[in-house]
């Protein structure tokens, strides 16, 4: 499951974290993911209340770092414990210093971090690498952290998930950077798909931007996009279901 929570820190009245914050721990349970990016999460409270809220889950993140409220924001893994294990983890900035966390790259308006993690699946004896993250949503940022993400990603010798916000619709430049040379495909292709990111009902630029991709390794069982009503978030979770081939 890919979930942007929508920060603690805004204020959205009536969809405050405060009113919402039930609806999204609510959400997690009724499904059960085995594996879950979370986005906009701030490493304070918010993340404090879910991490009691949700036992069973090894939390993989930290804080995206630059400057302003929004350092705090991070983009985390989370596990499930019975479900598999930890072998290798790291985080690294979105930007041309990847190993400068709170860095920003290229156009981007915030740093940006990108968190992955090597797991064995318990049931099956299989590693897989799981990455999660949020991209800015600057042009020259969005094809940057692409390639980057890209380039990283072609290196690895395992099985590959990767899920986040990415700010761009699917089918765009920024996608195929990440999908090239058939490295991975979006769960949802080829299928009709709804807003992820509606702002409460309210957003005049409403798209997909939310997506889960996956190596060949993988087949996918199904893929949807959730829906909870009173709205959650302002973001719709995407849940996919995955099979090894």
């Amino acid at each position: 499951m890919s979930f942007n929570l929508r920060t603690a820190s805004i204020d959205d009245g009536a969809y405050a974290w405060a009113q919402r914050r039930t609806r999204v721990v609510q959400t997690v349970r009724n499904y059960r993911p085995d594996l879950l990016g979370l986005q906009e999460c701030r490493d304070d409270a918010q993340a404090a209340y879910l991490r009691a809220q949700l036992p069973g889950y090894v939390w993989h993140g930290r804080p995206r770092g630059g400057e302003g409220d929004s350092a705090l924001e991070m983009a985390p893994l989370l596990w499930r414990e019975s479900a598999f294990e930890l072998l290798a983890s790291a985080h690294f900035a979105l930007s041309q210093t990847p190993e400068r966390i709170g860095g920003k790259g290229w156009d981007a308006d915030f740093a940006r971090i990108a968190s992955w993690a090597q797991l064995r699946e318990r049931r099956s004896g299989r590693e897989l690498l799981v990455l999660n993250t949020h991209f800015d949503y600057q042009p020259q940022a969005l094809l940057g952290s692409a390639q980057l993400l890209h380039e990283f990603l072609r290196a690895q010798a395992l099985p590959l998930i990767v899920c986040g916000d990415f700010n761009a619709p699917p089918d765009s430049a920024v996608q195929q950077a990440l999908l090239g040379e058939n490295l991975l495909r979006d769960v949802q292709a080829g299928a009709p798909r709804a807003p992820s990111y509606h702002g409460y009902g309210l957003a005049q630029d409403a798209a997909a931007i939310d997506w889960i991709l996956v190596s060949p390794q993988f087949h996918v069982t199904e893929a949807r996009l959730l829906q909870p009503r009173p709205y959650a978030s302002d973001h719709d979770p995407l849940l996919a279901i995955l099979d090894w081939r």
